[in-house]
């Protein structure tokens, strides 16, 4: 993010602010699984950070930490400040223009380099992509009518986006396919 305004959190400091706010007080464990299970695989590559970056935004001032009594492990409950409010709004109300640019697909990056696999593993490697990703997509399902019945509407709607760019790989995938049938390999 070439230009990046350094009093606007990154995505991740912005997305555990945000993961703070909404569940506080909490822990740095309660925050890590909330990534560890989230349907973003960039999010869930980002664990083993979590630990660290609470560390940095408490050393920053953006969060602050107290005692959990009677814990003998040492645990901490997590609560924004205010300053860590304002970087939160901050981050939420960002308007970089790198924000609507297509994100990153790992399956998609992979489809530039199907060429270079022999003709015979084509095929079944799209028929894969496409299972993985209906079952990605029927977890999604599960997950968006968990959400709708607890009334969890910020997750609701972050889902059905996801839900819906899923579907949309799904169908590109289902393109390629088509077109794999009728293109001599």
């Amino acid at each position: 993010m070439e230009g990046r305004n350094p009093d606007i959190p990154t995505e991740l400091e912005g997305c555990a602010l945000g993961m703070i706010w909404r569940q506080q007080p909490c822990t740095a464990y309660q925050i890590r699984m909330s990534f560890q299970t989230s349907p973003t695989t960039s999010w869930r590559a980002s664990t083993g950070s979590i630990y660290p970056l609470v560390r940095k935004l408490v050393r920053i001032g953006l969060v602050s930490q107290g005692a959990i009594e009677a814990d003998r492990r040492g645990g901490r409950l997590l609560r924004l400040t205010r300053a860590g409010e304002k970087a939160l709004r901050r981050w939420v109300l960002s308007e970089d223009s790198w924000l609507a640019e297509s994100i990153a697909d790992p399956i998609r990056t992979r489809s530039h380099f199907l060429a270079m696999l022999p003709p015979a593993n084509r095929a079944p490697t799209i028929q894969a992509w496409i299972e993985g990703t209906r079952k990605t997509l029927a977890d999604l399902d599960r997950r968006i009518a968990e959400y709708g019945r607890l009334g969890e509407i910020e997750e609701l709607w972050a889902h059905r986006g996801a839900q819906i760019q899923i579907a949309a790989r799904l169908e590109w995938l289902e393109q390629i396919r088509l077109e794999m049938w009728k293109t001599p390999q």
